[in-house]
């Protein structure tokens, strides 16, 4: 198994997720992030950004799965 990027050393790897995971994993992001008790003090300035951008990215997948269920409901 290639863990490897192919243009870097870089390891990387994919994950197949469903709907109900993609929002649990934005639901936990975002409660890290703004939640009643959050702790940003644990994060790096980068991760911090990392986080928010990752949480605006799942928040993207969460849209599109909703306007296509939409789509194909019609």
């Amino acid at each position: 198994m290639d863990h490897h990027s192919g243009e870097t050393d870089e390891w990387v790897v994919e994950i197949k997720m469903g709907i109900q995971e993609i929002r649990l994993l934005y639901h936990h992001i975002n409660d890290s992030l703004y939640g009643p008790y959050p702790n940003k003090s644990i994060y790096s300035i980068d991760q911090l950004a990392y986080l928010r951008a990752l949480k605006n990215k799942l928040f993207a997948i969460i849209c599109e799965y909703s306007y296509d269920m939409e789509e194909f409901d019609k």
